[in-house]
């Protein structure tokens, strides 16, 4: 079986003015390793996690991710909704299929009003081909189901579907960031407590 790392660590030293949080760190990560960080509040597993992500810069070493390695982080905090229905919040994970549906709905009151004979007309049309092969190949006829999967293997309800995100509470609504996250299908995921 052949290891694929995704992420590695080298000589990583970070500091906070006179704290040192880490000390020439080093690590691998590999596709299908499940690590868990322990360690008191304030001992920088945060810190590390943000630096993976690249919003934090170490002081010293390097930090090598793979070219296809997407990240999905889940903070520990801060999780906000925006207040739509909870299958429409969830939808959003799809950000290019709904950005795709939109240009197609665009692309069709332009096309209503364009001659059939003109050139914009074809290249709007070629255009909208392209979009709709990028919706058969993202499954868009898919995505509520998809997102009533993750929903439900996260314990919501069917009745919960059109409830206002803003009526969960802050566990609930951290199960929403969650299947989210999930929907987007990152090839590593941090989550933070």
């Amino acid at each position: 079986v052949r290891v694929i790392t995704m992420i590695e660590l080298e000589n990583i030293s970070l500091r906070y003015g006179p704290k040192m949080i880490f000390n020439e760190v080093g690590a691998v990560i590999n596709a299908r390793d499940r690590i868990g960080l322990v360690g008191s509040n304030g001992s920088g597993k945060t810190t590390l996690i943000k630096a993976l992500l690249g919003l934090t810069e170490v002081d010293e070493g390097r930090i090598d991710k793979a070219k296809f390695v997407s990240l999905g982080y889940l903070p520990q905090d801060a999780v906000s909704t925006s207040g739509l229905p909870l299958l429409h919040e969830v939808e959003e994970a799809f950000e290019s299929v709904i950005e795709l549906r939109e240009y197609l709905e665009q692309a069709n009151k332009k096309l209503d009003a364009l001659s059939p004979e003109s050139d914009e007309y074809h290249e709007l049309l070629d255009l909208m081909g392209g979009w709709e092969h990028e919706l058969d190949v993202h499954e868009a006829h898919k995505v509520k189901s998809k997102v009533e999967s993750v929903l439900l293997g996260l314990g919501f309800q069917m009745s919960d579907m059109e409830r206002s995100t803003h009526e969960f509470s802050g566990g609930w609504k951290m199960r929403i960031a969650l299947a989210k996250l999930l929907l987007k299908q990152p090839s590593l995921l941090l989550l933070d407590e």
